[in-house]
């Protein structure tokens, strides 16, 4: 029970401090966006999270976003592509698995910790 408290209570945390650069990123420093693309993009994230729900594959929202965000910036032309905002996203997404398996491991080692007296 107290598990996933800890991670709707980090989520929710996340959505309140970053959502809005992240919406930025995507939208606007990624491919410019204009709101018809943007619909675009939204019905491409949904239909990409639904099918794989469907299948039972687990789907990261952020990936599927910027995945269809660049789908739109493919059909207007690959140089409508930021690429140094791009190898930012992949650098992120390559480096949070390792960094996150260190932090769990770190805390695992704390809590599991024993005073032994000599």
């Amino acid at each position: 029970m107290l598990i996933p408290l800890m991670g709707d209570t980090l989520v929710l945390f996340g959505a309140l401090t970053c959502s809005r650069k992240v919406v930025e990123t995507a939208g606007s420093r990624l491919v410019r966006l204009d709101p018809f693309s943007a619909l675009m993009v939204i019905l491409a994230e949904g239909l990409t999270v639904h099918f794989f729900t469907v299948v039972g594959v687990p789907v990261s929202t952020s990936q599927a976003v910027v995945g269809a965000v660049l789908g739109v910036g493919l059909v207007r032309g690959a140089n409508t592509i930021k690429r140094k905002t791009l190898y930012g996203i992949f650098t992120g997404w390559f480096l949070t698995p390792p960094v996150a398996c260190f932090i769990a491991m770190c805390i695992d080692f704390a809590l599991h910790l024993r005073y032994i007296p000599h």
